[in-house]
């Protein structure tokens, strides 16, 4: 159960990542800020992709903590969230969901450690 709470702390570090770096770039008219957050959320997914668990339950532990974040800004306005706001959460979450578990399955595929990375 501990590993879950760390998971979904992970998955909150990692959105609040993304939202402080694409502020400054949302106005470019670069790709950068629409890679910002699979790059975030594929780092999580290496750093908390161990070999135990199961691979699927251990990315929505993950993401958890982003979707939570994701729902509360989503409905802290003093208006109802639209259709479109909900059409682009989807997209959101289907994004960090996938890159959440490439980074584990890369993790589990070649045995990723940062100890080894670092030697």
């Amino acid at each position: 159960m501990r590993s879950f709470f760390i998971d979904a702390t992970v998955g909150a570090l990692a959105y609040v990542v993304v939202f402080f770096l694409e502020i400054p770039l949302a106005m470019s008219k670069s790709l950068l800020p629409s890679l910002i957050g699979p790059a975030a959320f594929l780092v999580a997914g290496l750093l908390r992709g161990s070999d135990k668990g199961n691979l699927w339950a251990k990315s929505v532990g993950i993401n958890l903590g982003n979707w939570c974040l994701m729902f509360w800004f989503l409905t802290s306005y003093d208006r109802f969230p639209t259709a479109s706001d909900w059409r682009g959460s989807l997209g959101w979450i289907l994004v960090t969901f996938v890159s959440t578990v490439c980074g584990i399955g890369v993790r589990r595929l070649y045995g990723f450690t940062v100890r080894r990375f670092l030697d």
